[in-house]
């Protein structure tokens, strides 16, 4: 009888460990097949940083068609998206890109594109952000928190 409590105890145990070793490691086995890419997330305002003038120089070219003027290089989120990818990509790796899908955008201040991943609600850790400059395209700022 009491072989098979020990038995029992034994097998609650390893079952209990099982599960708590499947939570912490989700996040380096979890299949990330997402639907999407990115998520926009529309304009934000920012008075006190990102201050920026498209009248500045960058693009105020009488060659460059009226659309690039107005608009800027990084035209839109997808634009946004894509350039962020390369430069993560090279940085970080294809990985990196892959587990911290979907992206998060945002368009600060009407010219600041900020770009970043995310992680499922059950991990801990950080994510790559990048911010973009929406007139000239110049890349302000890579980083990846921990």
């Amino acid at each position: 009888m009491k072989q098979k409590h020990l038995v029992i105890i034994g097998f609650v145990i390893g079952i209990s460990i099982a599960v708590i070793a499947y939570m912490l490691f989700k996040c380096e086995t979890q299949n990330n097949n997402h639907v999407c890419s990115f998520i926009y997330e529309g304009k934000k305002y920012n008075k006190e940083s990102f201050s920026y003038s498209k009248n500045n120089g960058y693009l105020n070219n009488p060659n460059y068609p009226q659309s690039v003027n107005e608009m800027g290089i990084i035209r839109n989120d997808s634009m946004a998206y894509q350039l962020s990818s390369l430069v993560i990509k090279d940085i970080y790796g294809e990985d990196c890109l892959i587990k911290e899908s979907p992206a998060h955008i945002s368009l600060i201040n009407d010219s600041i594109w900020h770009v970043s991943g995310s992680l499922p609600k059950t991990c801990i850790g950080g994510t790559y952000s990048i911010l973009i400059e929406r007139f000239s395209g110049k890349i302000l700022r890579v980083t990846h928190g921990k």
